[in-house]
């Protein structure tokens, strides 16, 4: 993982001070929030959909991105880790309830839709995405 994280714990409140919907944030420990936003800034980092320069100073972009990651790692960590571990076992899709997911395969990294949307100008072309149907 990277060793510097582009924003701190401080930072990542204030972002999610105006932030509607993010009660998983504030009602996270001191810890979980460092450890959601140092795996989501490694996630980033390691999914091979965006390019960073080496070196960048990181963008306002970048920030708020690692804060989305931080938060949808915070809000669904049970059902990110059975979604990992099916496409591990080769599930292509499943149903629950009245709700189905087509999975692609492994994929690597799931980011979350809007870090996605604000990293956009560092995407390098490949996709990222996931189908839900109803």
């Amino acid at each position: 993982m990277s060793t510097t994280l582009w924003l701190t714990v401080a930072e990542a409140t204030t972002y999610f001070s105006t932030r509607l919907g993010s009660s998983d944030w504030t009602a996270a420990s001191d810890a979980d929030k460092t450890a959601a936003l140092t795996t989501g800034q490694w996630q980033i980092e390691s999914c091979g959909v965006y390019d960073f320069e080496s070196g960048i100073t990181p963008t306002d972009a970048m920030q708020e991105a690692v804060c989305e990651q931080a938060l949808f790692l915070l809000s669904d960590q049970e059902g990110q880790s059975k979604r990992e571990s099916l496409q591990a076992q080769g599930v292509r899709s499943f149903t629950v309830s009245d709700f189905s997911e087509s999975l692609a395969g492994i994929r690597g990294i799931v980011i979350a839709p809007r870090a996605h949307i604000r990293l956009s100008e560092y995407n390098l072309g490949g996709s990222n995405t996931f189908k839900f149907e109803r």
